[in-house]
Order: C-alpha cells, then sequence, then structure tokens
C-alpha cells in the first residue's frame, strides 16, 4: 500500500505526454524491425535531466 503520490515505477517520474509517447512509438516501429532494439537501447543510454 502506498501512502504518497509515488506509485514506486520510475516511468511515473517524469512521464512523456500522450503526443511524445506516439512519436516514440512511430520511430521505434519503423520499417527494420532492427531498428526498434537501436532506438530503445539509443534512448536507454541517453542521461535526461
Amino acid at each position: 500500500m502506498y501512502m504518497g503520490w509515488y506509485d514506486a515505477n520510475p516511468v511515473s517520474l517524469n512521464p512523456l505526454t500522450p503526443t511524445d509517447s506516439a512519436k516514440k512509438w512511430v520511430e521505434y516501429l519503423g520499417e527494420n524491425m532492427n531498428q526498434v532494439a537501436v532506438s530503445a537501447l539509443a534512448d536507454f543510454n541517453i542521461v535526461e535531466p
């Protein structure tokens, strides 16, 4: 049971807007299926403030 606003999911700390999320999905699901893994790894390695 959580007593505060934080639900212990790190994604909840800085969620994308629906528009930004949709843009990421379109980027990830391009014509080349390998692009999904490459894009995900690149985003994983980005340090955002």
